[in-house]
């Protein structure tokens, strides 16, 4: 396989998302759009006839070009419309290696970076009717729905997308500071252009003249991400993502999507996400960095 480092400028955007929409482990974050705008700058290794791409954020410091994470973009790695082989990932990672010196990145699900660190992402399948994927809940989950009839709370389909980011940013914020808040509005941005395509579901919980839970969820044709959901210290109590989570899951059962979850290693978070009977499909978090000793302090 003959590779080539492209940078951005030369990328073929069309055959690009062509490429992407014809691989088999197609994820959202790789769309041309969504790294155009959450990146800004990113370049790729492609192969000859767009068999094989992968893309990468670069950014530069003290003239150094490396590869940073990006905040709301999860999983990149290598796209295929044929298995990734262990042979074709270690022809991607010396590749890499030979252009980049410092990189910290997630390659996804179908690849397996050899020397990566493994990471948590709970997904579920919505094929199955609402009542089968119901009873795979665990009982804790079951209890709490039923605690919150709707007197209590109510779910609002339809919530406006600035106020549930910026939701998610009061709640949220403090736990995340390196997401400075050009990259909220990125994804404001970004949303903005998906609602067009009919590929965005912003969900609130309210109640009481409160604003208890919110959720922005994007699509493709296969997965619903849950790209930006946030709870109040009131909203815990009440368990209002539970609430929330569960009316996704009624609107979308028995169709052909997974419900990815976006996560998490964080065990309060997992434990969450575990109690709707998911799996987990664990994607790969890879770091070198090949500096000269001088500048080994260099950080993405």
């Amino acid at each position: 396989m003959l590779l080539q480092y492209v940078k951005h400028k030369d990328i073929d955007f069309e055959k690009w998302d062509m490429a992407l929409q014809n691989s088999a482990n197609k994820l959202i974050y790789a769309e041309s759009v969504y790294l155009n705008t959450m990146c800004g700058k990113w370049d790729a290794l492609i192969s000859e006839q767009y068999d094989c791409i992968m893309p990468f954020p670069i950014k530069t410091k003290i003239g150094i070009p490396y590869i940073p994470t990006v905040p709301f973009i999860q999983q990149l790695g290598i796209f295929s419309k044929h298995p990734v082989t262990e042979a074709i990932q270690k022809k991607f990672e010396e590749f890499i290696q030979k252009k980049i010196r410092l990189a910290d990145y997630d390659f996804n699900y179908a690849n397996t970076a050899s020397q990566g660190v493994k990471k948590i992402n709970y997904i579920l399948a919505l094929h199955h009717p609402y009542p089968a994927i119901y009873n795979n809940y665990k009982n804790d989950l079951k209890k709490d729905l039923k605690k919150l009839h709707p007197s209590i709370v109510s779910i609002q389909t339809d919530f406006d997308i600035t106020k549930s980011i910026q939701f998610f940013k009061n709640q949220i914020g403090s736990k995340i500071p390196h997401v400075q808040a050009a990259q909220y509005q990125k994804l404001i941005q970004l949303c903005t252009h998906y609602i067009n395509e009919n590929r965005v579901i912003s969900m609130a919980v309210t109640g009481k003249e409160k604003l208890y839970a919110t959720a922005v969820f994007l699509k493709d044709e296969n997965r619903i991400y849950n790209i930006a959901s946030a709870i109040s210290p009131e909203g815990k109590k009440i368990k209002a993502n539970h609430f929330l989570f569960d009316n996704l899951i009624q609107e979308y059962a028995g169709t052909d999507y997974c419900l990815d979850f976006e996560g998490s290693d964080i065990i309060g978070i997992g434990n969450f996400y575990l109690q709707f009977g998911t799996q987990n499909q664990p994607y790969f978090h890879y770091h070198f960095n090949r500096l000269p000793a001088p500048l080994k302090w260099l950080k993405s």
